[in-house]
Formats: C-alpha cells, sequence, structure tokens
C-alpha cells in the first residue's frame, strides 16, 4: 500500500505541474477558454431545435415573462462580461439592438454591466 500510495502521489504532484505550467501561459487559457465557448454553442445548436412532440407547449404552462427571462439571461452573461470585456463589447456591438424592455432597463439603470460595455464599444 506504501508503493501505491507514493505512486499516487507522484502522480498528482505531475497533474499539479502540468496544471501550473498550463495557467501561467495567458495565450493558453484564452485559447482554452475560447475553444470551450466555441464547444458549448455547438453544443447548444444541436440542442436548440426541440423534437416535434415536444415542440406543442403543454396545456397550462404560462407564456415567459420577457423581463425576467431577460434579467436572468444578463445574470448569465455578466462574469463572462467581467472576465473578456473586449469580447463582451465586440459581441453587443455585433448584436441586434436590444428590445424596448431591456432599453428600458439598461437607461434607467438596472444594471451596470450593459451601460459599461456600451460606452466602451464606442470608445
Amino acid at each position: 500500500m506504501s508503493r501505491q500510495a507514493l505512486a499516487l502521489r507522484a502522480m498528482l504532484l505531475r497533474v499539479q505541474a502540468a496544471r501550473a505550467k498550463r495557467e501561467a501561459d495567458t495565450t493558453a487559457l484564452d485559447q482554452a477558454a475560447w475553444t470551450e465557448h466555441c464547444a458549448i454553442g455547438l453544443m447548444a445548436q444541436a440542442f436548440a431545435a426541440p423534437p416535434a412532440d415536444l415542440a406543442a407547449e403543454p396545456a397550462g404552462v404560462a407564456a415567459v415573462d420577457e423581463p425576467a427571462a431577460a434579467a436572468a439571461s444578463a445574470a448569465k452573461a455578466e462574469p463572462n462580461a467581467l472576465v473578456y470585456p473586449a469580447r463582451a463589447a465586440l459581441i453587443s456591438g455585433l448584436a441586434d439592438p436590444p428590445s424596448a424592455t431591456l432599453a428600458t432597463a439598461i437607461a434607467a439603470g438596472v444594471d451596470t454591466i450593459p451601460r459599461e460595455l456600451a460606452v466602451s464599444a464606442e470608445v
């Protein structure tokens, strides 16, 4: 058991050293993040179209509240916008104009991240 414990410890140290080396290179981290982003996008596209039998809304299901859905979407995007502000500014510049509800929320100052992105995109 002692030999096995020493072997496992040595393997752990090798894995940790490889991770530290990988995390020291910011270019590699950005490439890994971009690869993950692309993979998530491809998976989302694959699952975007529900099967025909699930496409119809079941009886008794309420319609989605648009402001709540927009707020939930903004909450999910906010951590990524903080980590990658340049990418977020580019995406917000390429995106369709916001809906009237979202534009009102941004103008009212409900969320600071979209306003900061709009200002950085103008610069």
